[in-house]
């Protein structure tokens, strides 16, 4: 079995360090600033520690990360059955 260039374990390594390393960056900005920051949203004004407001917009980012990868994910299955399935009827119409 030939060995690629590109490890996939090493890259799942590298993904979680930068995840952990993302994490300790917000949990250390978060209780560097805990005053309260004034949000104005349309139609009301909400106060917010400076912490939860970024830990709510980072959980509210890496859940349309999430989101997205889920739904790109199920668009290239999709697209792969379709093209699987012409193949195979344009197989079976030759034959």
């Amino acid at each position: 079995m030939q060995k690629t260039c590109y490890d996939y374990g090493m890259l799942h390594k590298l993904k979680i360090v930068f995840l952990l390393l993302l994490l300790v960056v917000l949990i250390v900005f978060g209780l560097l600033n805990r005053d309260p920051t004034e949000i104005d949203l349309l139609f009301t004004r909400a106060s917010l520690s400076t912490t939860l407001l970024v830990f709510l917009t980072a959980a509210i980012g890496f859940a349309l990360g999430c989101l997205t990868t889920v739904l790109w994910m199920h668009r290239r299955t999709k697209r792969a059955k379709a093209k699987a399935d012409a193949l195979a009827a344009k197989k079976a119409a030759t034959s």
